[in-house]
């Protein structure tokens, strides 16, 4: 989906391509000098074209680039990552190291002088003691017997007093924090080194060790732990304010009130600081969240989010039921719910802007097999690699060939997992584990399946990947079609839309792709039709992509390359023409109005697949396809009561009339036309 720790970014766009939105370009491609058999209706070319049908399991005309190992890309790209992450966690921990060791020097010197006031002076004995003495040699010199015989005062017994107490508590606690945070960033920075120490390894077993070290790092909680040293701190200090307040207000309560002051502002500070990003969660009565969003994040900032996310999420769980929480604070809290760190928050922050605020039965357990390919450490290190280090084509190309390198099990995995729309066109519903429609479905096509799938999640990001997705889309779509020819029996009853995992058709990748996969896809896309395999969500583009093929080339790109997509175009349009059935006989004029709507909508696709202008600089044997499709159609409509009968508008009729007229004069075989002057307004220009 995110699809991306870094934030993986994605320009939005519209997931339903078009072609009537853009506007209209022919498509063309460089010179190829390479022999192949042709099309026998082809007559005359320049050159010869490779029309013969391109199959899963060949080498790839347009292959991604492959710069050197990509195992190593992938495994150098994820050293960069780490050696990023470990520096950040490192220069912060050393940080909070050397403040821990000054704050801890500057309350030890408090301390050497509050723990003496725990224990009895011994000057304070001293003094009794000499009282004493001095009492007993006062009544010796008197004389006074009974004076001499009284008892002596018995000894004070010695008590601290409360104030005492509480500053070498506080003071005490801020002591152990300050140097609790030396202890556990010490450890941390130990992790943090055999964490990054490298074995000398093939590429992928380091790619593996790496990603078991890394999942240890976060189910063992050391990103967290590391989040609780500058917490830690921030309790040392506040700590030892409390202790130096409490002491200064038993001593002397004008400067007890200053250093008040000063605490209270810092204090409130930290307080406000911490937990203005959860009130602005509570209060903000924008339920999109468009308002410039608290950047107050810390470690104790998000402690303090999670506790209330906690809170609403057990109480609403409990009480929405019952009315008693409003739904609108558990709607906007829910997708903050499973937020692991701050850059998820933001992440989810960001989808409450673009979207609008509202918008089973278990399956037996999956084989061993399945499962274990989908908990492999290379399936999971290879899906990290795309959620977080995905962002530029270097990376994309590397991945694609790394999956394609891959068990064809394990590459199945890998594609599932990154993106949670491929489940329903891979994965049954029924047992959870991979399925194809058809048990024919060969290795090298469901390698050319998964390629398509992870080109297509991340062609609208890179478009420089569109054509090797069309590629890889026209030898599923070859091989399919290969497969229904040779097996008849089978083509009644499989559908290749359903057959091919596409989450959708690339009826948008003709643009700006070498001329021979235009061929090849034109190719695929008329036997689609021959064979009934299309529906109208798709035949909507193809008839738009027919206008494109047949729109206005410049004259440096008359060649026989446009000659040979015209005529396909035009032979896509005789395939619609034949799909369409005959009211002949018919008594039910319900079967007969329909088969009018049929013959009506092919007609006016025509028509707007044939604006004036077209067809300038075509030979002969396109412009032989296109009578063909002209006169076909006024065939159709005459046997069915006439052009008026089926054409309703004045404007619709005489645009046939011209088109029909113009159709009358394509017999003669003449030189390419000058395309500035061949207008449909002006049919002797073609003659």
């Amino acid at each position: 989906m995110p699809r991306r720790t870094i934030v993986k970014v994605y320009p939005s766009y519209d997931d339903k391509p078009t072609f009537i939105e853009s506007p209209v370009q022919r498509v063309s491609s460089p010179d190829r000098t390479s022999a192949g058999k042709t099309l026998n209706s082809i007559e005359r070319f320049d050159e010869p074209l490779d029309t013969d049908p391109w199959l899963s399991g060949g080498a790839h005309k347009y292959p991604v680039p492959k710069n050197g190992d990509p195992w190593e890309t992938c495994i150098e790209k994820i050293r960069s990552y780490d050696g990023e992450m470990c520096d950040g966690w490192r220069e912060e921990v050393d940080n909070l190291l050397i403040f821990a060791g000054l704050f801890s020097a500057a309350v030890t010197a408090f301390v050497i002088e509050s723990y003496q006031q725990l224990s009895e002076d011994p000057t304070e004995t001293n003094n009794w003691l000499l009282q004493q003495i001095l009492v007993e040699l006062h009544n010796a010199n008197t004389g006074n017997t009974a004076a001499t015989n009284a008892p002596l005062p018995t000894r004070p017994v010695f008590t601290p007093s409360g104030t005492d107490i509480r500053v070498n508590v506080f003071w005490f606690m801020s002591l152990a924090l300050s140097l609790a945070t030396v202890v556990v960033g010490i450890l941390c920075t130990q992790w943090i080194r055999e964490y990054e120490r490298d074995p000398p390894l093939d590429p992928k077993e380091a790619l593996t060790l790496r990603q078991i070290r890394h999942e240890g790092l976060l189910t063992w909680k050391v990103p967290e732990i590391l989040s609780v040293l500058p917490v830690l701190l921030h309790s040392s200090l506040v700590l030892f304010f409390a202790g130096l307040l409490d002491l200064l207000w038993s001593l002397n309560h004008t400067v007890a009130i200053f250093v008040t002051l000063i605490s209270g502002v810092v204090f409130f500070f930290i307080v406000a600081t911490t937990v203005l990003p959860t009130l602005q969660m509570l209060f903000v009565k924008d339920m999109r969240l468009r308002t410039s969003q608290c950047a107050y994040k810390s470690a104790q900032s998000w402690l303090v989010h999670r506790i209330v996310t906690f809170i609403v999420k057990l109480f609403a769980r409990q009480s929405v039921g019952l009315g008693k929480v409003p739904f609108s604070y558990f709607s906007r809290y829910r997708p903050f719910f499973n937020n692991k760190d701050w850059v998820d928050f933001d992440l989810r922050w960001r989808e409450a802007r673009e979207k609008p605020q509202f918008s089973s039965t278990m399956g037996a357990s999956p084989k061993k097999s399945s499962a274990d390919s989908a908990n492999s450490d290379m399936v999971r290190s290879l899906v990290w690699i795309d959620k977080n280090l995905g962002q530029n084509i270097e990376m994309i190309n590397a991945m694609y060939h790394c999956i394609r390198d891959l068990p064809l099990d394990q590459s199945i995995q890998t594609v599932v997992q990154l993106d949670e729309s491929i489940k329903s066109h891979l994965i049954s519903s029924h047992d959870q584990s991979i399925h194809y429609p058809t048990r024919s479905t060969s290795p090298d096509e469901r390698r050319d399946m998964l390629s398509a799938l992870f080109l297509e999640l991340n062609s609208r990001a890179f478009p420089q990947l569109d054509q090797h997705q069309l590629e890889s889309v026209v030898r599923n779509l070859n091989s399919r079609l290969d497969f229904l020819t040779r097996h008849p029996k089978q083509a009644t009853h499989i559908e290749i839309s359903k057959c091919l995992p596409f989450v959708h058709w690339p009826l948008h990748s003709t643009r700006d792709v070498p001329g021979d996969l235009v061929t090849q896809f034109l190719i695929c896309l008329k036997a689609l039709v021959a064979q009934e395999q299309t529906n109208a969500e798709i035949d909507k583009h193809i008839w738009a992509l027919i206008q494109q093929i047949l729109s206005n080339p410049v004259i440096e790109e008359v060649d026989s390359q446009h000659d040979l997509h015209a005529q396909l175009a035009f032979e896509i349009m005789l395939a619609y023409e034949n799909q369409l059935s005959t009211s002949k006989g018919s008594e039910d004029e319900k079967e007969r109005e329909t088969f009018r709507q049929r013959v009506r909508a092919c007609a006016q696709h025509i028509m707007k697949a044939f604006p004036p202008g077209e067809l300038r600089g075509l030979s002969a044997e396109p412009r032989k396809h296109a009578k063909k499709v002209i006169l076909d159609i006024q065939t159709r409509m005459e046997g069915i009561g006439g052009v008026e009968q089926i054409l309703v508008t004045p404007d619709d009729r005489n645009k046939w009339a011209k088109i029909a007229k113009i159709a009358q004069g394509l017999d003669t075989p003449t030189a390419p036309s000058d395309y500035r002057t061949d207008t449909w307004d002006n049919p002797m220009s073609m003659s």
